[in-house]
This record gives C-alpha cells, sequence and structure tokens, in this order.
C-alpha cells in the first residue's frame, strides 16, 4: 500500500497533469497562467532533452532503445518529471499567492521528487538536476512576466 501511494506523487510531475491544468488556465481565462506554463515546458524539453542528447545516463533500472527518440527518452538526467514539478508547483503557488496553498505545493514537489527515486526512475542527482532546470527556468519566466 505504501507503495502505491509513493507512486501517486509522481503525477505531481506528468505530462498529464500539466496538461490539465494548462487546459484549465485557458478554460478559466488565465491567459498569462496558461502561457507561462506553455513556455516553461518547451524550455525544459528544450534544455532536458539537448542535455539527453548530448549526455545520456542510464536510469537506475535501464531501458532498451532502438532509435534516437527512444534513446532520448531511456536517458536519467535531467528528470523531466522533477522539472515540471518544480515549474507547476511554482507557477500554481504564485497565481494563487497563498503561503500555505505554496507550502504544500513545495511539499508535492519534494514527494514527486522521492517517489522518482523510490520507482529507480531516477537517481537523485537526475532530480536535482530537474529542479534545478526548474528553478532557472520559473526565474526566466519571473524576468519576463
Amino acid at each position: 500500500m505504501i507503495k502505491e501511494i509513493i507512486q501517486e506523487f509522481s503525477l505531481m510531475g506528468s505530462s498529464y497533469t500539466f496538461g490539465i491544468v494548462f487546459l484549465f488556465a485557458l478554460i478559466l481565462q488565465k491567459y498569462q497562467l496558461a502561457l507561462q506554463l506553455f513556455i516553461g515546458v518547451v524550455i525544459l524539453f528544450i534544455i532536458g532533452y539537448g542535455i539527453r542528447f548530448f549526455w545520456y545516463k542510464d536510469r537506475p533500472q535501464k531501458e532498451k532503445h532502438q532509435t534516437l527518440l527512444q534513446k532520448l527518452d531511456a536517458s536519467s538526467f535531467p528528470s523531466l518529471h522533477a522539472g515540471r514539478s518544480i515549474i507547476l508547483g511554482s507557477l500554481i503557488g504564485f497565481f494563487f499567492n497563498n503561503t500555505l496553498i505554496f507550502g504544500l505545493l513545495m511539499l508535492l514537489i519534494l514527494l514527486n521528487g522521492y517517489s522518482r527515486v523510490y520507482q529507480k526512475r531516477h537517481y537523485w542527482s537526475d532530480v536535482l538536476g530537474g529542479w534545478g532546470a526548474g528553478i532557472i527556468i520559473i526565474l526566466i519566466l519571473m524576468l519576463f512576466f
């Protein structure tokens, strides 16, 4: 049961969760938030896949790959889940401008990172790399918005 609970924390950084929040922002006409989410994830993918293109790192549980796209996806560093969770949690926290909500989101980000290591999808260095990329992207977004 603990394993299943820990796995659920990976949802915080999933593409599906990111997409759902993006769609809700559009539906609620929060266009600036939607734009920040979109730009943030595009920058993260450019940085993340750029690093993975030049430096492949096996995951704790190695994945087979035959094509370049499969190799990029199989690479462990940086954790795109961790990067998305920082971008998503930070932007939602800034949007609500509430200390309690922001604190809960930061806790979810930490649990997301732990879940990635627990599930043997990443090493801690991968998660820290993803968080670092996410923080840099948030700082860039704050400069322009």
